[in-house]
C-alpha cells in the first residue's frame, strides 16, 4: 500500500500496528484488563527460481479484468524484496491458452494407470515437441517447475500402489 509520504508498506503490517496501538490505549484507560498484542505478519521468504511458479490467471469473457503487478527483486543485504524500476523498459505480456500434456505411469502387472496433467506455455510446448526420445522428454519435463511437481506426485502415488499390492499378497 502506498502511503501519503510516498513510502510503501504491507497492509497486514499497517493493520497489525493500528490494532496493537488501540489495544494498548484501551488497556491504559482500563477498558481492557490485560494488554494484548498481535505479532506482525511474517514477510514472504525468497523462493529459488527452480521452485518458483508462474502466476495462474483465469479471465472470464464479459467480466471486467483489472490486474496490478509490481515486479520485485530480493535484496540479500536488506533481507527484503524491493521494487524493480521499469522506467524506460520495454515490457511484453502474452496471453495464450496453455497446452495440456498428460503424464501417465502404468503398473505393468495390474495395468493400473496414474495420470497428472501439466500445462505448458507455447515456448515450452515447442521445445517439448522437438525432443526425439522419451528420456529427453522426461528430462525436459523434470526441468519445468509445474511438471517436476506432477512427476513427484506420480512417483509418490506409484509407491503407494506398490505398497498396497504387496500388502494384498
Amino acid at each position: 500500500m502506498k502511503l501519503t509520504d510516498g513510502s510503501t508498506r504491507e497492509l497486514g503490517e499497517i493493520l497489525t500496528n493500528v490494532l496493537n496501538f488501540w489495544l494498548t490505549e484501551l488497556h491504559k484507560v482500563k477498558i481492557l484488563s490485560k494488554p494484548k498484542s498481535f505479532a506482525l505478519p511474517t514477510k514472504p521468504k525468497p523462493v529459488p527460481r527452480h521452485e518458483s511458479e508462474s502466476p495462474d490467471l483465469e479471465i472470464i469473457r464479459g467480466v471486467r479484468f483489472k490486474q496490478h503487478w509490481q515486479l520485485m527483486r530480493y535484496n540479500c543485504k536488506s533481507g527484503a524484496a524491493e521494487p524493480i524500476d521499469l522506467t524506460g523498459s520495454k515490457v511484453k505480456f502474452r496471453i495464450y491458452k496453455p497446452a495440456e500434456v498428460d503424464l501417465v505411469l502404468t503398473h505393468n502387472e495390474t495395468g493400473k494407470s496414474v495420470t497428472r496433467t501439466v500445462l505448458l506455455n507455447p515456448d515450452e510446448l515447442n521445445a517439448f515437441r522437438k525432443l526425439r526420445s522419451e528420456k529427453e522428454s522426461l528430462n525436459y519435463l523434470a526441468s519445468l517447475g509445474e511438471s517436476r511437481k506432477a512427476l513427484h506426485e506420480l512417483a509418490k502415488e506409484a509407491k503407494n500402489v506398490e505398497r498396497s499390492l504387496r500388502l494384498r499378497e
